[in-house]
């Protein structure tokens, strides 16, 4: 799926459009997890949110997504 696939929905959506979109969420959350192993899963969460580390005022750096090999 590109960015140019993503259709942002203004206003109320139709119940046809929100079920639409739904079926689409649960087709994507359900291929990964069919093609998606253990150890996965497990690196998933291991890198999910934790607990914020505390900072400073005046300490803020921008913060630079990891890469993952």
């Amino acid at each position: 799926m590109t960015p140019a696939d993503i259709v942002v929905l203004k206003g109320q959506p139709d119940d046809e459009e929100l079920a639409a979109l739904i079926a689409v969420v649960s087709a994507i959350k359900a291929k990964a997890a069919r093609q998606a192993s253990s150890a996965d899963r497990e690196s998933l969460w291991a890198t999910g949110p934790g607990r914020p580390t505390y900072r400073p005022p005046g300490a803020w750096t921008p913060l630079r997504a990891r890469r993952v090999a």
